[in-house]
């Protein structure tokens, strides 16, 4: 039966050959990949039975999951379906039998590629087409040494017509016409020069300009080619060719002088059309001019171009080639699937022909050879003993499968008609019986069904190649016990600390001394007990809180725990109370040992008194409880938030001014810029309440996360609008805004995903166990993957769109645009590369044993970078975008037909970024004039 099928394109494909069904079969399995490379082998190897093969490997391993759900080990399987195989092969060869045939008698042939014709779609006309397929092998083949060669035969389809129409053509048939509707259309004794060089004059390797300015110079440079096209053309008919065929085109001058001359042409022929030629008619390719000579020409004694129909289509027919072994079988039909699905068909009794002509044994179809095969086979597990019985016997099961298949394609009983067959093979002991017996039964309820009466043939070597292949790679699938996905983690790995927690995601830990002799511990109740020495230094967690008391006369000591800080005042023995969740002195009790407090405190009443120990214990200075290394930071926030907020009010005003000729992109730009505000806003709150209360403002800090997520994404969605050329080209991006707009919320989901759970992996892993934390952490990479590639995609189009926009402009005469553009390119590049520039200089500074840039001193300044990167960019998309008074006229004229149109809108754009001197509009007339002075002028 056949098969539709449907590519992701909409493309439909009719057909019933295996190879081609399960190459355009999208597989992810790794077994249905062997078998899909199974079929192609076959196919490679026979060109037949590429559905048999798959068939008979499917059910070998349909076979196998039986056995081995009796427990029979997979290699005992494997060697019993080797055993089998051999005894299959050895019978093919026993009921095999040896046809003759010659030019004279290929009667034999034409009947083996009938057989595989029958169940293809040509079937109704299979005699001719069986005859065509015999033909085309037998002009390319060397009988004497049994060789083929394929490369000789050509198919080439017509739609239109029918399958009757097909015919073999004693030469090449190539898709072209004659270049000149009045050259000649019949070219007797034809002498071709084959050419691969352009029918031009000759072009300069480098960007030139011709200033045509008086009628005398354009005459001199029509003279100039004129004199090139003639020289070309008597070369050619001085070497004697009377046709001429070139892989390039020509223009209309060209094909006028080849028509004065004489001379027929073929234009725009293919690289490998072009060597078919070559070869067929025993000429020689030509790349230069210079080059050409009577003894590289190709010969034919017939050229002709030959129309279909009413309709236009033309194809050359060279005939009666030099090289007589060159044939082409021209397959018409009624639409092109039909015709692509008989040029399959074609192919496949081709491929039959030739396998007989390298060994002229066959044996017989019907699935008699199978069911003969599956007798001899069951007959020989009866003489085995031992478990590879089992598997020679499921091996014979598995040959009747393809009997059985091919009865229920045939509208048979499968069942009935396999195991009628099976019996008068053994009643009769004939191994030709095959399917159809119980139809139109005779006097004694049967007929004879013997395929060599009726003469239904398959290759031997076509047959023994299916069982040899199946057997194969199924033993191999046998011997498969696991399936091992290789995983890529180089880019995942991380340094590791205390229990084998990455270092990026937990504070650095720090051991405490202990001075003295016995340590004190207590409950979330402030209750003293006795501990032991050994949960001290170093453990991450305590049932309770470690207490070593305070030396009174130092500054202050701060915890750092999950961002968060415990001021420990200058005197004063340490006892628990609660406060906001946070244990803090009680300065009342006062004990005064001399020692320094090290204390981690959380105790709520979630937490219960499971309390951690680790830490980076800094100093609280004079301006506060922030960081040392954060201060910078703080800073550098506050200054980008004033400087965001100038560019916002800058922007706003432009606006208002220009109320009127605002366009949408302006709307985003603006938006973007309030977005990126608020973001900093956040981030430089929370480090600015972290310092003055000593605790992070968490609302801060998750809002700061989510607003700067959000900034990103519409950042992305904002450049690649830009790039499209809304605003500048177009009004509208149609379909594409959606896409963009998708692509954006995507990465907002994702990287907002990542952010969130990096946070969280931060700031609760003290209260994680490991397998939870690692499974935090397995997720934040995945999530950084796929923002990652979200990333690159963004990137891929923005540079995509921004050089078809810019070459949109240029095409265009639209220079004033096209300037904008060139300069919005330059900072997208400059970003790019200080991006690159500082990621290097990152990574080889984090080697160096004295680094440059060191989280615990200046690690702010890594961060402050990238963000100093965004608001240049930022900024310049706003200088270029700003507000004006035409902005509006100007961002929807769709297309300019000179330089000049273009320029009357600059004279309208007072103070408009475009203006390189500064000044302002310029008079359009002299402008227009100064560019006419460049580029005046004949382009070629």
């Amino acid at each position: 039966m056949d098969k539709i099928l449907v590519s992701p394109d909409g493309d439909v494909t009719i057909t019933n050959d295996g190879a081609t069904i399960l190459e355009r079969m999208h597989v992810d399995h790794e077994v249905a990949k062997l078998m899909v490379e199974l079929s192609t082998s076959q196919d490679d190897e026979i060109g037949d039975g590429t559905t048999g093969v798959v068939v008979l490997a499917g059910s070998l391993l349909e076979q196998a999951e039986k056995l081995l759900a009796r427990g029979i080990h997979p290699v005992r399987i494997a060697e019993g379906y080797e055993k089998a195989a051999e005894v299959a092969i050895e019978q093919l060869n026993l009921i095999a039998d040896r046809v003759e045939f010659s030019n004279d008698n290929i009667e034999p042939l034409v009947t083996t590629a009938m057989t595989t014709l029958s169940s293809k779609i040509i079937n109704e006309n299979k005699r001719k087409m069986a005859e065509i397929a015999v033909n085309a092998v037998l002009g390319v083949a060397d009988l004497d040494r049994k060789d083929v060669n394929f490369d000789m035969i050509r198919m080439e389809g017509k739609p239109g017509g029918s399958l009757e129409d097909t015919e073999l053509v004693n030469g090449i048939v190539i898709d072209k016409d004659i270049s000149h509707p009045q050259m000649s259309k019949v070219i007797k004794d034809a002498k071709m020069c084959i050419l691969t060089c352009p029918f031009e004059p000759p072009k300069p390797k480098t960007k030139h300009k011709l200033d045509i300015n008086t009628k005398e110079a354009y005459d001199k440079l029509y003279k100039q080619e004129q004199d090139y096209f003639k020289e070309m053309v008597q070369q050619v008919k001085d070497c004697g060719a009377n046709l001429v065929i070139c892989q390039w085109g020509f223009d209309d001058e060209a094909n006028h002088l080849l028509l004065q001359n004489d001379l027929p042409a073929v234009r725009w022929v293919g690289g490998v059309e072009i060597e078919h030629i070559a070869i067929a008619t025993g000429g020689r390719i030509v790349p230069r001019f210079s080059e050409l000579s009577a003894d590289k020409l190709g010969k034919a004694g017939l050229v002709r171009e030959v129309s279909f129909g009413n309709t236009k289509d033309r194809m050359l027919v060279i005939e009666d080639c030099a090289n007589s072994n060159a044939v082409t079988v021209l397959v018409r039909g009624g639409n092109k699937m039909i015709v692509d699905e008989a040029k399959r068909s074609l192919h496949d009794a081709m491929c039959v022909v030739r396998n007989l002509i390298k060994d002229n044994h066959v044996v017989y179809g019907g699935g008699s050879a199978e069911i003969a095969c599956s007798v001899a086979v069951s007959k020989h597990a009866d003489t085995v003993a031992g478990v590879d019985q089992y598997a020679i016997r499921a091996f014979a099961d598995a040959l009747d499968d393809i009997p059985l298949a091919l009865a229920e394609n045939s509208g048979l009983s499968p069942i009935e008609e396999v195991a009628a067959a099976k019996s008068r093979q053994l009643k009769e002991g004939c191994p030709f019986i095959g399917l159809g017996i119980t139809q139109d039964p005779t006097e004694d309820g049967y007929h004879s069904c013997n395929m060599k009466d009726v003469c239904v043939f398959e290759t031997l070597i076509g047959k023994q190649q299916q069982i040899q292949l199946a057997t194969q790679v199924v033993k191999m699938i046998l011997k498969i016990d696991d399936v091992i996905g290789f995983v890529d983690i180089s880019d995942l790995t991380f340094a590791t600390v205390d229990n084998g927690r990455p270092n990026q995601y937990i504070p650095e830990e720090r051991n405490w001394a202990n001075d003295g002799d016995d340590e004190t511990y207590m409950d979330e109740e402030g209750d003293d007990f006795t501990g032991d020495d050994e949960t001290g230094g170093g453990n991450r967690f305590l049932d309770g809180t470690y207490d070593v008391n305070a030396r009174p006369s130092f500054v202050d000591i701060v915890l750092f725990r999950e961002h968060r800080f415990l001021s420990v005042p200058p005197s004063g023995a340490w006892h628990g109370v609660v406060d906001n969740g946070l244990l803090v002195l009680d300065e009342e009790k006062d004990a005064g040992t001399g020692k320094y407090i090290l204390v981690v405190a959380n105790c709520n009443d979630i937490m219960g008194r499971n309390l951690t120990v680790s830490g980076t214990y800094i100093l609280k200075s004079s301006h506060g409880y922030l960081p040392g290394n954060l201060f910078g930071e703080m800073y550098f926030f506050t200054a980008m938030m004033i400087c965001t907020a100038f560019v916002l009010a800058w922007y706003g005003m432009m606006m208002k001014k220009h109320r009127d000729a605002t366009i949408p992109i302006q709307k985003w730009i603006i938006g973007t810029i309030g977005i990126c505000l608020l973001e900093l806003f956040f981030k430089a709150g929370d480090l600015w309440v972290w310092n003055i209360d000593g605790a992070r403002f968490w609302f801060s800090l998750y809002t700061g996360v989510i607003v700067g997520v959000l900034k990103r994404a519409i950042s992305r969605v904002l450049i690649v609008m830009l790039c499209l050329g809304w605003g500048v080209t177009c009004d509208s991006l149609g379909d594409k805004m959606k896409k963009v707009v998708a692509l954006g919320l995507a990465y907002a989901g994702t990287s907002a995903a990542r952010d969130v759970m990096a946070v969280l992996a931060i700031t609760e892993n003290e209260v994680l166990s490991t397998e939870a934390e690692t499974e935090l952490l397995d997720v934040v990479a995945l999530l950084s993957l796929a923002t990652s590639i979200i990333d690159v995609i963004f990137y891929m189009w923005i540079f995509n769109a921004l050089n078809g926009t810019m070459q949109y402009l240029e095409d265009m005469n639209q220079s004033r645009k096209l300037k904008r553009y060139l300069r919005l390119r330059l900072i997208l590049l400059l970003s790019v590369l200080f991006a690159i520039v500082w990621t290097v200089f990152g990574m080889v500074d984090s080697y160096n044993d004295q680094r440059l840039v060191n989280e615990e001193m200046n690690g702010w300044v890594l961060n402050a970078v990238w963000e100093f990167n965004y608001l240049f960019v930022l900024v310049g998309v706003s200088c270029l975008w700003a507000p004006e008074a035409g902005a509006k006229e100007y961002a929807y004229v769709m297309e300019l037909s000179t330089i000049g149109n273009d320029l009357q809108f600059d004279t309208s754009m007072v103070d408009s970024p475009d203006d390189d001197d500064g000044e302002g509009a310029v008079s359009g007339s002299n402008q227009y004039e100064d560019d006419l002075d460049v580029d005046r002028g004949v382009h070629t």
